[in-house]
């Protein structure tokens, strides 16, 4: 509508005509630009509107002849369209925090922070690590159901002679089982991953698809390090107890190579970051070996499992043994998943209450802190440039 009437100003020659309209519309701005501070317009998309409509005044102002009216509108034309928040022209080499999650929204501050930013990377790690938390709980679960299923299966002589046995299990047995099974996967992990820059913590779970992987991978290690440990620290402690009723097995060092396999996954999967892959392709190549330690973890729990339902009943004291004395350890684990989940949710409403910038209740308007920042400094340059006339 603006050029219509711009150009048909110009046809006509009505200079007056046509700075009356560049005076209007510069008026009419600086009001869309007033309401930017009670979220009235997307600051953005009006100083786009105002550059294009000044455009077409600014053509027909050369046409007249206008050489000093033109000259000033040319200038605030060129301000306006070098006006420039975005993420990338402001953060060109060094991002105030990479966990950030900043590729989602177009402009920054100038003013913004690393302090900032902790808070909204420490409540998407806590989120994305409670989700997969409850992920392998549900793999818990299923290892929980087999191992009932294994120590309540088989004939009433072998579950009454294993209840009988089980007094030889004494106090230190079970500390062996919890340290090598749960406290010392729990410290690998968590040592690895916040301690070390192997974890992926200061990048985006949302905008990096490598930390996703890595750090599924990682989760996934330490869960299969535990279960593995765990029921290779109770084979362990029942051949010590029980050697004397040739409760002796073997394969008993296969299964610690298969924890190391999983816990090494961990640094393996968490080298990625450092790795210039070529492409894509490369990098999937690399971290399907990573899964690949954890999965002969896998592997051999399922290997175990069909053992132990291919044993027959004369040779199932050992395995029904085993299965009760790691069931319960395995239903604690379980338990700390629960809880460890719990403290995630704690730990993400904690930093979420610290977080000034994502919430909408950050904010005055319907924005949330960030946006509302970025549209108040759209609207001091604007005014700033729309002024200067």
């Amino acid at each position: 509508m603006i050029d219509t009437k711009a150009d048909r100003l110009a046809k006509g020659g009505d200079v007056q005509g046509l700075l009356a309209l560049r005076d209007e519309l510069l008026s009419f701005s600086m009001l869309l630009v007033a309401e930017i501070q009670n979220g009235g317009g997307n600051a953005r998309i009006i100083k786009q509107r105002l550059s294009r409509s000044l455009t077409g005044v600014l053509d027909e102002l050369d046409t007249l002849g206008q050489t000093n009216a033109h000259a000033e509108l040319k200038k605030m034309v060129t301000q306006l369209d070098s006006l420039d928040l975005s993420y990338q022209s402001r953060q060109p080499a060094s991002p105030p925090s990479p966990s950030a999650r900043l590729s989602r929204w177009r402009d920054i501050p100038s003013d913004l922070t690393r302090a900032e930013m902790i808070p909204s990377g420490r409540v998407e790690w806590a989120l994305g690590e409670r989700v997969m938390l409850h992920a392998v709980s549900l793999v818990g679960l299923w290892l929980v159901l087999f191992t009932a299923f294994e120590a309540s299966r088989r004939k009433r002589q072998v579950k009454g002679l294993a209840k009988g046995l089980m007094p030889l299990f004494r106090w230190n047995d079970h500390l062996w089982i919890a340290g090598l099974g749960i406290v010392l996967p729990v410290v690998w992990y968590l040592g690895l991953t916040r301690l070390t820059p192997l974890g992926m913590h200061d990048l985006s779970l949302d905008d990096d698809e490598i930390a996703v992987l890595v750090s599924s991978i990682q989760v996934l290690g330490a869960f299969f390090m535990g279960a593995i440990a765990m029921l290779w620290a109770t084979y362990w402690r029942w051949e010590k107890r029980g050697g004397f009723l040739c409760l002796r097995g073997g394969g008993v060092f296969v299964g610690w190579i298969m924890a190391l396999l999983s816990a090494a996954a961990i640094p393996v999967a968490g080298w990625a970051k450092f790795i210039s892959f070529k492409d894509d392709e490369s990098m999937g190549f690399y971290l399907v070996g990573a899964a690949g330690l954890v999965a002969m973890g896998l592997l051999w729990l399922l290997w175990i499992g069909i053992l132990n339902l291919c044993t027959p009943q004369a040779n199932a004291l050992r395995a029904n043994l085993v299965s009760r004395t790691v069931l319960a350890w395995y239903l604690v684990a379980s338990f700390c998943l629960v809880i460890g989940a719990e403290l995630l949710r704690q730990e993400e409403r904690y930093w979420m209450s610290k977080d000034s910038l994502f919430p909408t209740w950050t904010s005055e308007t319907h924005l949330n802190g960030l946006e509302e920042r970025v549209e108040r400094e759209y609207q001091r340059e604007l005014e700033r440039i729309l002024e200067a006339k």
